[in-house]
């Protein structure tokens, strides 16, 4: 049967009618016709990331401690860099900023009174897992990073979360911490550990022991590792005490680059320095002091504060119609010691992720509208 010119038109018109009609979902800023071709680039991305090159980029990242400013950390930072000229990233730079980066001598813990004992101060090795079997001169001493560094033998004072109510709470019992050591639990919901040691030294305290409390992050809460992922009793959580939030970056070049060269400020205008001795326990170690009656407690905290490198590695593909509109994705990559998830898995997903757009570039010309911007770099809590 022959199908007239008025019919045909019809139904060409229906088709496209129907076709037009049918539920497509389309992004903000996209239409209709470039959501489609949207789809179709994504759907391709999304077939390029492996499991297993992240798995592969995650072992060598916590492969071994590396620490801001060591040789490691260094050698990870040239590594970055040439991976990202090899996937193809443009402009690919490595920025060297020159920090106050703080690095332990001593950090010790001993209870005088009623009886004389030391703090371990180390996590202990877990049979079914090498990785912690190591040798102490590898993981380095657990402490806080900008801690004011010396010595006091003072008694004893429990805390709880170490926040303001809590200081409220024993004032209204009639128990002053001034010029006493505290004894603080890290907090559920989270309070930075460089707040409690504000507020700690606010009040008049001499130094600051923070803990983790298993009924918050240990077999309180499930199995531990390695049954569970929950923290056991000998883990110590180490981390920076700066007061980061009253002035961001470095503390001796605030409001400017820390690029070598640059002007500095004294410590003792360092308004984010803390000025109170501060140190990390485990709940292993902590609950001796817990269970004490009226114990003094010595702690004894010698930080290395010298001025050192990192490195941050830019690279970037520039947009096709916005080249001067960034989008900026970052991760730190200094680890306390291995930093198995922080922050190394995150740098795994972000290496694997620069591989993926500069395949998708070379592929399909796959350039975004704005430049995209992949930025690696170590001193989490020491940023320039």
């Amino acid at each position: 049967m022959r199908i007239g010119v008025p019919t045909g038109l019809a139904i060409a018109a229906l088709v496209f009618i129907v076709a037009w009609e049918r539920p497509v979902h389309v992004p903000f800023g996209f239409t209709r016709v470039t959501a489609v071709a949207e789809a179709d680039v994504e759907g391709h991305f999304l077939a390029l990331p492996s499991a297993d090159r992240i798995r592969d980029e995650h072992g060598v990242f916590a492969g071994e401690p590396h620490m801001a400013g060591t040789e490691r950390d260094h050698h990870l930072m040239a590594r970055t860099r040439d991976e990202f000229v090899a996937f193809g990233l443009e402009d690919v730079e490595v920025t060297t900023h020159e920090v106050l980066l703080p690095w332990p001598e001593e950090v010790r813990v001993e209870m005088m009174s009623p009886i004389r004992w030391p703090a371990s101060m180390r996590e202990d090795p877990i049979a079914e897992d090498s990785d912690t079997q190591i040798a102490r001169e590898r993981t380095g001493l657990p402490f806080h990073a900008y801690s004011a560094s010396g010595e006091v033998t003072a008694p004893l004072v429990v805390v709880g979360s170490g926040n303001p109510a809590d200081y409220e709470a024993l004032a209204r019992r009639g128990i002053d911490v001034r010029g006493k050591i505290v004894l603080a639990k890290y907090s559920v919901p989270y309070s930075y550990r460089g707040f409690k040691a504000l507020t700690a030294q606010q009040r008049g305290a001499a130094a600051i022991l923070i803990y983790s409390d298993p009924a918050d992050d240990g077999a309180g809460k499930g199995p531990v590792y390695p049954k569970g992922p929950w923290g056991p009793e000998s883990h110590i959580q180490r981390g920076g005490v700066v007061y980061d939030f009253m002035v961001p970056g470095d503390p001796l070049t605030p409001g400017w680059p820390s690029l070598p060269g640059a002007r500095r400020i004294d410590r003792a205008d360092a308004v984010s320095l803390p000025a109170i001795i501060s140190a990390p326990l485990s709940y292993k170690d902590a609950r001796v002091l817990l269970a004490a009656d009226s114990p003094v407690v010595r702690v004894v905290v010698r930080l290395d504060d010298r001025i050192r490198p990192i490195w941050t590695v830019t690279g970037m593909i520039r947009g096709s119609e916005h080249p001067e509109q960034i989008v900026i994705v970052g991760n730190h990559r200094d680890a306390w010691i291995y930093g198995g998830v922080d922050p190394s898995s995150g740098s795994a997903a972000l290496m694997e992720l620069a591989r993926t757009l500069g395949e998708l570039q070379a592929d399909r010309g796959g350039r975004g509208r704005r430049a995209r911007s992949r930025c690696p770099h170590s001193g989490v809590r020491r940023l320039p």
